[in-house]
């Protein structure tokens, strides 16, 4: 039995924080980011996918058991700050751009991503434990929400809708397939705030991963049996959907979308926010999530100002994604091992 600390946070909210870190992915992706059309195949994306996120997360499970804690140079920490920054602005600015472009016209997008990043800093103030606590209500909302989506939406489905059931080239699936892999920062989250968990991380990683992709899985094979190649006509294919589903002529679910959307990229914005905050070298720590929160807000403000936003190149996040995910905790690790066998042959 796990003994509570004070200070951490329990194996099963860290599975809510990653959970809703990797099912945002899907609820931000735009058919114009993707390669080749919007079809049934994005589900073999999305098992790719998965694959690929489960072996790039083994380095930093196995230092995450070992209690080896990756993230812990001055240099390195840093590099790691501004890569939480990084995919952070990334996913406001793409929010920010849905809600300038379908929730009301007459906002800019800025104004969107300051709101949601000064919102973030906040919570990111408060503490990990209480952004993990709020995490599990988020998590329950969320799970509900797509299951009503899809229960309510079901009547409009047809299996017919589905096929052809692949109908981009392999190049595009794989492409996908990188994509939705390279958006997702739980494995990187982990190796931050895995030594703030009270208990084992590898089970509630590879369970919210796991379930992250079966209800992403469930949204594009929804979407696709619902609107079939219509579909491919919209930019927000999954909120569309929200609209089709209705509990009767009057009441729709767009609303009920929008707003454990909303939910998900302020918990995600804040868990980025927090890592970067505690990673930069400001001792005072509202001094350092405020810092954290200006610098993602002018990434994203610099990314969204781009017409290319949307299509940003898939390298520019992939590369990254490959460095700080799996090669760089790698070597770190592989780092740990050689210099615990050094010190053993010192002591002979």
């Amino acid at each position: 039995m796990t003994k509570y600390k004070v200070g951490k946070i329990s194996g099963a909210n860290l599975f809510s924080l990653l959970f809703i870190c990797n099912v945002l992915v899907i609820f931000t992706k735009s058919t114009i980011s993707l390669k080749g059309q919007f079809s049934s195949d994005i589900f073999i994306s999305l098992i790719i996918a998965f694959g690929v996120v489960a072996l790039a997360g083994i380095p930093v499970n196995i230092a995450a058991k070992r209690a080896q804690r990756l993230i812990n140079n001055k240099y390195i920490n840093i590099l790691y700050a501004l890569y939480f920054l990084y995919i952070g602005a990334v996913g406001v600015g793409r929010f920010a751009l849905f809600a300038s472009t379908e929730l009301d016209y007459q906002t800019k997008a800025w104004v969107f991503a300051l709101l949601i990043i000064a919102a973030g800093a906040y919570c990111a103030y408060l503490g990990l434990e209480a952004l993990s606590r709020f995490s599990s209500v988020v998590f329950i909302l969320t799970v509900v929400g797509i299951a009503a989506m899809l229960l309510f939406s079901i009547r409009e489905f047809s299996l017919i809708n589905l096929f052809p059931f692949t109908k981009n080239s392999a190049a595009d699936i794989i492409s996908n397939a990188l994509d939705f892999a390279s958006d997702t920062g739980e494995i990187v989250i982990t190796a931050a705030i895995a030594p703030k968990v009270n208990g084992k991380v590898q089970k509630p990683f590879y369970f919210s991963v796991l379930l992250s992709f079966i209800m992403s899985s469930l949204l594009v094979l929804g979407a696709m049996g619902v609107m079939g190649d219509a579909a491919a006509l919209n930019s927000y294919p999954f909120f569309q959907l929200s609209q089709l589903a209705r509990m009767n002529e009057s009441v729709r679910l767009d609303s009920l979308y929008t707003a454990f959307w909303i939910l998900t990229v302020l918990i995600k914005t804040a868990l980025l926010l927090y890592c970067a905050g505690e990673l930069l070298p400001i001792k005072k720590k509202g001094l350092s999530f405020t810092c954290a929160g200006i610098i993602m807000l002018l990434i994203s403000l610099t990314i969204t100002s781009t017409d290319s936003f949307f299509v940003i190149n898939l390298y520019s996040r992939f590369i990254p994604f490959v460095v700080f995910a799996f090669a760089l905790p790698l070597f770190l690790l592989l780092s740990f091992k050689k210099n615990k066998g050094d010190e053993l042959l010192e002591k002979l």
